[in-house]
């Protein structure tokens, strides 16, 4: 799918004809309006409350390069804000770093579909009303995801929300998602208010949200007798308490009550952890206590390490900075895995470091215990060469710095630049996005993954995940894409491919590491399968092989991918997966903290080998989406082609295991067979 400026011409056109609200549905009308829904809907709209929607979406099976089975679902969209646009736009995203096994469902009852035109949307006209679908009797598990979304309003103002969304899962239907999506915060109660700009920050599997908050375009809120936010803050928001007949609006009059979903102590529903901060505080992390209290972890732009649970109580120091690290840069990183040579007991920390020449040539990892104190620290400092120990291509040379920190992401997330997990067999795994040979400002587009292995000893080496170094073609040297017999069916390539020679940021988003390993990555591919058109951006999974301290790349899915929604009855095109905005890494791009640590259903496979698709305990990706509404097996954008009908939505796309193998084919078009 190469298009002439693809990352940023997408900014205006999914907003100009791109519904995105939420689920796997499509209205009854098709094209615009679509069946979003209005973040300002509380109880007094008469057409009833959006604040807290349930439903179920069915996760459709299909299968990667080599032919490993995993599932997507579009958990959720985002709001309707302007007449003139069909949707917001997606920004950070987050998901929990655990699984919680053995939890009730939430509720006892579930907005069910499998038809065209149903849908959450109390707007009848929009949507025909969904039947009912109690979950499981029985105990299941518990996973979290959220996102912030950004548009312009009705009246012009810039809308801010952040969006969660609860997932429940039964171990007998693992496939079958059980969604509450909540409005967690808005910044206005209205489309003419403004009174805060968001960063996302973190979710936990109980839902808990932390995320920031600052007063930059604050435009003078409309909201009657409400104040502006000031500086910078950090909010935490117990979504599963939301009252889903009230806002959530973000302002500075907290101590007053304003327009804040508080709720009652000792739990409340939102709390303000960091007020009025005059120190640029990035946006945060949240990791657990042994009382239940989430815990706040962060940093800021002055080189501190932030930690603690309720206002009054947050320690600031630089107590995080290894030896070598003279600063950081970016946002903080977390993984609940602990390591030996960090001596952590309540996970590990990691941020890119910066070295006494003001260069990002290290990852600054750091254990915490149950208080969020530093118990040891490492300064990962990347060695002139690093060769990847699949292929044996090294690093071009140069400064070689780590990456996609820079421009808003300090400011709007999201979470981390630094991916921390653990290995089958017990080493600490870092992983983080380089440029190289140089970095140029934010907008470098040869990039590659770099790894360093920690043994429990200590001990360090290095390999690279993936590459690509400028070239493409048949002659290109970029890290090869395989098929499952390892036939070389691709390669790695720049932005700028893509892009037609405009370099327009990365080429290769953060990394994500699961629970056995693997490293998973958005990034710039040539398919050499498809000669007319072979640039895309596709969602890679490396898959790590422990004993050669290797990685070879799996294809998951591309632009241009097709699925068939099992609750729409429509199949959808992924028509953009997003790595850059106009000059760096986009904030929508895909982050460390966007994946589970846990494996499938919040377990860990010891003995599978690491290509099993049970290691991925669940990720998710912004997404833009198109449903052929007309089921007439194209996907027209409505805002080009004349009479089209076909809908087009930005969602939180889930990428999970189903628990079984899929076959799809022409007699089997869905990929579902018996489980």
């Amino acid at each position: 799918m190469n298009r002439p400026l693809l990352f940023v011409t997408w900014i205006a056109a999914c907003c100009a004809a791109a519904p995105a609200s939420a689920q796997d549905s499509v209205s009854k009308v098709g094209c615009l309006p679509g069946d979003t829904v209005a973040p300002w809907a509380d109880a007094t709209d008469p057409l009833g409350s959006e604040q807290v929607n349930r439903y179920v979406v069915d996760m459709t099976p299909f299968n990667t390069s080599w032919g490993t089975t995993f599932a997507v679902a579009p958990v959720a969209k985002g709001s309707k804000t302007a007449l003139q646009f069909t949707g917001s736009l997606l920004s950070g995203q987050t998901m929990s770093s655990r699984a919680l096994r053995n939890v009730p469902f939430p509720s006892n009852a579930y907005a069910y579909w499998t038809t065209a035109g149903q849908g959450i949307s109390n707007d009848t006209s929009l949507n025909d009303p969904a039947g009912v679908l109690a979950p499981p009797t029985t105990l299941g598990v518990q996973q979290a995801a959220a996102f912030a979304e950004f548009s312009s309003t009705f009246g012009g103002a810039s809308y801010n929300g952040i969006i969660s969304t609860l997932i429940n899962i039964s171990d007998a239907a693992p496939s079958r998602l059980f969604v509450t999506r909540t409005v967690a915060a808005i910044n206005g109660c209205d489309e003419a208010s403004n009174s805060s700009q968001f960063g996302m920050g973190s979710i936990d599997a109980q839902g808990r949200l932390i995320f920031r908050a600052d007063d930059f375009g604050a435009s003078g809120s409309n909201c009657v007798g409400l104040v502006n936010i000031v500086d910078d803050n950090i909010f935490k928001v117990a979504t599963a308490l939301r009252d889903g007949n009230v806002l959530n609006v973000v302002s500075n009059d907290y101590l007053s009550g304003g327009q804040f979903d508080i709720g009652t102590g000792p739990n409340f529903t939102t709390e303000w952890l960091v007020r009025n901060n005059v120190t640029v505080t990035s946006p945060p992390s949240i990791a657990p206590t042994p009382s239940g209290t989430p815990l706040y972890i962060g940093t800021d732009q002055a080189a501190g390490y932030l930690r603690g649970t309720a206002f009054g109580g947050i320690t600031t120091d630089s107590s995080h900075l290894a030896t070598g690290a003279a600063n950081h840069r970016g946002n903080i990183s977390y993984t609940p895995r602990n390591h030996a040579s960090v001596a952590s007991t309540n996970g590990i920390c990691g941020i890119v470091g910066y070295d006494a020449n003001n260069k990002a040539s290290l990852m600054n990892v750091w254990g915490i215990n149950s208080t969020g104190a530093v118990t040891g620290k490492l300064a990962l400092v990347r060695p002139a060469t690093i060769t990847d120990n699949s292929t044996g291509a090294t690093n071009l040379p140069g400064t070689n710095e780590f990456d996609n920190w820079g421009s808003q992401v300090g400011f709007r997330g999201g979470n981390g630049h630094v991916a921390i997990g653990v290995d089958q067999g017990g080493n600490m795994l870092v992983a983080g996005m380089m440029s190289h040979p140089n970095k140029v400002g934010t907008n470098t587009g040869t990039n590659c993954i770099a790894v360093a292995r920690v043994t429990t000893a200590g001990a360090v080496s290095w390999t690279l995940a993936s590459y690509n170094d400028g070239t493409s073609g048949p002659t290109g040297t970029g890290k090869p894409v395989l098929d499952g017999a390892g036939n070389i069916i691709g390669r790695m390539v720049s932005t700028s491919d893509v892009t037609i020679g405009s370099l327009l940021g990365p080429s290769c988003s953060s990394p994500m590491i699961d629970s056995a390993g693997n490293i998973w990555f958005l990034g710039v591919w040539e398919n050499f399968t498809n000669p007319v058109d072979p640039f895309d951006t596709a969602l890679f999974r490396a898959v790590y092989d422990r004993t050669a301290f290797s990685y070879r790349l799996e294809m998951v899915f591309s632009t241009g991918k097709t699925f068939r929604g099992r609750n729409s009855g429509r199949r959808y095109q992924l028509t953009f997966l997003e790595i850059a905005d106009s000059n760096s890494v986009s904030s929508a791009a895909p982050f460390s903290n966007n994946i589970c640590a846990d494996g499938w259903m919040g377990r860990v496979y010891p003995t599978h080998p690491t290509k099993s698709p049970a290691h991925l305990g669940g990720l998710v990706i912004n997404a833009g989406i198109r449903y052929d509404w007309d089921n007439d097996g194209s996907f027209d954008n409505c805002s080009t082609v004349i009479g089209a009908t076909d809908e087009s939505y930005n969602v939180l796309l889930y990428v999970g295991y189903p628990g079984y193998q899929a076959h799809e084919g022409p007699t089997n078009p869905s990929g579902l067979i018996a489980q």
